[in-house]
């Protein structure tokens, strides 16, 4: 399952021209909820020592959201886009930033506590 290669480029492209709106874009999609949404998935990974991987982490929403619930929580963004990954930087100067996919996670299997991802599984090579 997924989108597989050809298309997946396809929609990454799409994605990086959609970055002036994708806030709205992600607002329509989600029918006006996409805070609430992100609020409440955060809420059922939140515990102490968190190690996150804000995995498909576009420029940081989902992270800023953790950050809202969990000051204290440590988060690592990948994301797939180097265009969102430098729009994060300049929100989130502190906290590293990978370039990749999470199909292939860049880390060992006990790197973190947690795995989220907002809309990016939806745009997953393969699942």
């Amino acid at each position: 399952m997924g989108l597989g290669k050809e298309y997946w480029h396809d929609v990454i492209n799409v994605l990086r021209d959609i970055i002036p709106v994708y806030d709205k874009v992600n607002l329509a999609i989600s029918l006006g909820k996409a805070k609430e949404l992100r609020e409440k998935g955060i809420q059922l990974l939140l515990n102490d020592n968190m190690f996150v991987l804000d995995a498909g982490s576009g420029y940081g929403n989902m992270t800023e959201t953790l950050l809202n619930l969990k000051q204290d929580a440590k988060v690592t963004m990948l994301d797939p886009i180097p265009e969102m990954l430098m729009l994060a930087k300049e929100r989130f100067a502190s906290i590293p930033k990978i370039s990749g996919v999470f199909e292939h996670i860049p880390f060992d299997d006990d790197t973190f506590t947690s795995i989220m991802c907002g809309y990016s599984f939806r745009d997953a090579i393969s699942y």
